[in-house]
């Protein structure tokens, strides 16, 4: 009741949009090798690129609310976008349930859709951090418990979504899982609209912006609705773009950084693509959960409990329940150490992420080999899987934002931000390609598909397991604060 009153309104909207995005993708991958017959590789492909452009066109978002119009139409502009998003999935799904169309035009429907959703997460995301961190002064203590509770209402969102959405999409249609998602989003508007007051003149508003230049703005956005579209179905294009966008952002950041009183430009750019190298190598691994993990317990795994059959993408809420369980618990761990002076440096807590997500993989590459009666696997598995990969999760994905304040100056904290963003973006693109290399041809044993799973895990647990000594190489650059 002490916090701003804005907060509760932006924690809300955060919760439901949430509450939108992963009750969808839980089982967009289902969906994909189901109504439209692709194969594991093309589904995994286009779930990449969706959810890439979720991220990158974030940078789109700020941009927009920096320059010209303020945090909050944005947001709202966003959040409407969202909800037609997922109305366009609920109609197509109910279109092809009564062949009202042929397959090609209801694809394009569907990846229209997916394409909403993508630019108005874009405009959204970085908005409700903004003008939450614009609640609080910057010296109010309560202004780290504020961005707590928003991460725990972020996570109560996810966990409730795959439950939901995922049993509504099993049990009655994947249509009415998207309608439960658009349900979702607008009731996240509604939130927003009736609390809308409490959020007005946290921000100084860019100067007026005329109605000409406000047509030109919003033609934009449809027509990076248009882009989005034919990227999510073409995502080597899209990966080339990201590429560029990363590769033109550091030329820009040294630019920048050389007028730095420090002279250290060059030192500046090396830490922060050493930082990026992090989110990058580890949204390819988590991103497994919805895509390579999420079939394996589809096809694999004894999903029965007493006497109900929980769907594979109802699990999903395990990664947001151990969140929920476990993050107070490590941030009062590296607290103590940090009262003992013995709290890890950000290099070390980052290789213990990728050495619990290395035995993640592990875990799931012996279970695929241990199949039991009807040749299934035990969901015991799978849970501490999910267990050990969130866990890493959350040594590696919070620090990874937080590390930009420490090695980047103020005024390139903007620029570095938006780059680490394209960094996870990037890696959401290249964990649908490293899911490729578990696509189960139609008709595949359970046997042979086990055997495939089982060499496919040990992939991205080597990976991790190499990127364990490579952050401890990098502690120089990882370690040192801006001004050292």
């Amino acid at each position: 009741m002490s916090h701003p009153r804005g907060v509760p309104v932006l924690v809300g909207l955060k919760v439901w949009e949430l509450f939108s995005y992963q009750g969808m993708r839980a089982f967009l991958v289902f969906y994909l090798i189901g109504a439209f017959s692709l194969t594991d590789a093309n589904a995994s492909m286009i779930f990449g690129a969706y959810a890439a452009l979720v991220l990158a066109l974030s940078v789109m978002g700020g941009v927009l609310s920096d320059r010209w119009l303020g945090p909050r139409e944005p947001m709202t502009a966003g959040a409407l976008l969202i909800m037609t998003g997922h109305l366009c999935l609920a109609l197509e799904s109910f279109l092809a349930a009564r062949q009202s169309l042929e397959p090609a035009r209801l694809f394009q429907v569907f990846c229209g859709g997916l394409a909403c959703i993508s630019v108005g997460t874009g405009l959204l995301k970085p908005n409700v951090l903004n003008l939450l961190g614009a609640l609080y002064r910057a010296d109010d203590p309560k202004r780290e418990r504020g961005f707590y509770l928003y991460y725990m209402g972020v996570n109560v969102g996810s966990f409730a979504a795959p439950l939901l959405c995922g049993y509504l999409g099993a049990h009655f249609g994947w249509g009415w899982g998207f309608a439960a998602a658009a349900f979702g989003m607008a009731t996240g508007l509604l939130v927003l609209l009736v609390g809308r007051r409490h959020l007005d003149g946290v921000v100084a508003l860019p100067s007026p912006v005329p109605w000409s230049r406000r047509v030109v703005i919003y033609a934009g956005i449809v027509l990076m609705v248009a882009v989005s579209s034919y990227l999510i179905q073409h995502g080597v294009a899209l990966g080339l773009l990201l590429v560029v966008g990363i590769g033109s952002s550091a030329v820009y950041f040294l630019w920048r950084a050389r007028a730095h009183p420090s002279g250290r430009g060059g030192q500046m750019l090396a830490r922060l693509l050493a930082l990026m190298a992090v989110p990058l190598t580890y949204s390819v691994l988590f991103e497994q959960f919805s895509l390579s993990i999420n079939l394996f317990i589809d096809r694999l795994v004894d999903r029965q409990v007493g006497v109900f059959t929980v769907a594979a993408p109802q699990l999903l809420s395990l990664n947001a329940f151990f969140v929920l369980t476990f993050l107070p618990l490590l941030g009062g761990c590296w607290a103590v150490l940090g009262r003992r002076g013995r709290e890890p440096a950000t290099s070390r807590k980052f290789a213990l992420g990728f050495g619990f997500i290395a035995a993640g993989f592990w875990l799931l590459s012996s279970a695929s080999g241990l199949a039991g009666v009807g040749g299934k696997v035990a969901m015991l598995y799978v849970v501490l899987a999910y267990l050990l990969i969130t866990l890493g999760e959350l040594c590696i994905a919070p620090l990874s934002y937080a590390t930009v304040g420490r090695i980047v100056p103020v005024g390139l904290q903007g620029l570095a931000m938006g780059m680490l963003l394209l960094a996870f973006a990037l890696g959401n693109l290249g964990a649908s390609w490293l899911a490729m290399a578990a696509s189960i041809p139609n008709g595949m044993l359970a046997a042979a598909s086990g055997e495939v799973y089982g060499h496919f895990f040990m992939v991205p647990a080597t990976i991790a397991l190499i990127a364990v000594p490579a952050c401890l190489a990098a502690s120089r650059l990882l370690d040192r604060t801006v001004t050292s």
